[in-house]
């Protein structure tokens, strides 16, 4: 068997009031990265005093907006280079979290912020962190998992459409993970359902798409499984603290699946739909589910077997199991308020059309799991997913 690596958070704090972990982190100035959201819901002002009461000197960046631009980026990099932190705290969804890495990534390497953002991926990769600050993710939503990888997504508004760029460096990888899940009690139900279906993505595709992995593989089933039975209760009854806990400590298990595995074309045209069209990530990357996944078979049957299996389904075989896979996931949509069709997302013919080719494009050259085709077949997996088709 060959040698293999679990990256993980150095410590991962989770259970409801987990954030009183904060007291027992050393440090003595706190950045913290989050959005208006934060600060108006009272979220960020609890975390604020439990590290000023801790003896920290905190400065607050709430800048951060859905799909963080480089400019929002750069203002938070130069507060942290005017303050000198010694701890940077990303607290909210993905957006946060990831925007917070940067900021981190920024702050210890000023020399990446003026660079054009294809060498700027590049070189982000090969730089060294820790050299003037530790970071602490605080996830909100129930979904990015970004809390638990080492990938930050920002939007690239240069590009039309805009495109997501992903930034990559094993050293982002945040040391502290803190999984409360008195944070996302608050989130109302669309948004519980677009967070929680991306963290099952993350886990059905991860699972799919991946060479057996007994670590990834337990992960990944064990978070498909939870978030299937548990998100519909996450949703409808959000104060039912059992549904909330499970949940939420789901997303972070799908996250640290992907970490170690990847994502593929689900994700991949998920990403192009959220930015061209502001469609919440969980949506977008729902809208691709079946045309990304179906991709895979019949090179993955076994794994469209296994995963069938894991939520009670019994198929006759490869074909079966995706097609009662696929059929239940679209249950499941039906159930938390999810599109199943990339009309009810509001968006026309002539807009998807104008720009489908931009979108295969740029599916193609971001991916970390390029398809041998090329772009135009994705943008085949695209008109299938205009025409609601997967297959």
């Amino acid at each position: 068997m060959a040698i293999r690596k679990l990256l993980i958070p150095q410590e991962l704090f989770y259970g409801w009031g987990a954030v009183d972990a904060l007291r027992n982190i050393p440090g003595k100035r706190a950045l913290l990265v989050t959005d208006k959201i934060m600060m108006a819901q009272g979220h960020a002002g609890k975390v604020t005093g439990i590290l000023r009461d801790t003896g920290y000197q905190v400065q607050t960046f709430d800048g951060v907006e859905p799909e963080p631009s480089r400019e929002t980026i750069h203002r938070g990099a130069a507060l942290a280079l005017d303050f000198g932190p010694d701890v940077i705290v990303g607290l909210g969804g993905g957006s946060s979290i990831d925007a917070g890495k940067v900021v981190w990534l920024f702050y210890e390497n000023p020399q990446l912020m003026e660079l054009p953002w294809p060498q700027l991926r590049e070189e982000a990769r090969r730089v060294k962190l820790r050299q003037k600050a530790h970071y602490i993710a605080i996830p909100t939503t129930s979904g990015t998992g970004s809390e638990a990888t080492p990938v930050a997504i920002l939007s690239n508004h240069e590009s039309t459409p805009p495109v997501k760029v992903r930034i990559v460096n094993m050293d982002m990888l945040p040391d502290t993970a803190i999984c409360d899940a008195q944070f996302p009690s608050t989130m109302p139900p669309s948004v519980t359902a677009d967070t929680g279906f991306d963290a099952l993505v993350h886990a059905i595709e991860c699972f799919i798409v991946n060479k057996p992995s007994e670590f990834v593989d337990a992960l990944a089933i064990k978070a498909f499984q939870t978030l299937y039975r548990w998100l519909p209760k996450a949703v409808h009854q959000g104060q039912d603290k059992e549904a909330r806990e499970r949940v939420h400590i789901s997303a972070t298990l799908a996250g640290i699946a992907a970490c170690n595995g990847t994502t593929g074309l689900v994700h991949d045209m998920g990403h192009q739909l959220g930015s061209a069209f502001k469609v919440a990530h969980g949506r977008s990357v729902a809208l691709a589910l079946d045309a990304g996944l179906s991709y895979f078979f019949p090179r993955a049957e076994g794994r469209f077997m296994e995963a069938a299996g894991a939520i009670g389904l019994q198929p006759k075989d490869g074909r079966d199991a995706v097609v009662r896979l696929l059929s239940a996931l679209t249950g499941l949509r039906k159930e938390i308020g999810i599109p199943l069709i990339i009309q009810d997302a509001g968006i026309s013919e002539e807009q998807f059309m104008a720009i489908v080719d931009s979108m295969a494009a740029n599916a193609h050259s971001l991916s970390i799991r390029p398809i041998p085709e090329g772009p135009e077949k994705i943008r085949e997996l695209f008109l299938k997913i205009w025409q609601g088709r997967s297959s």
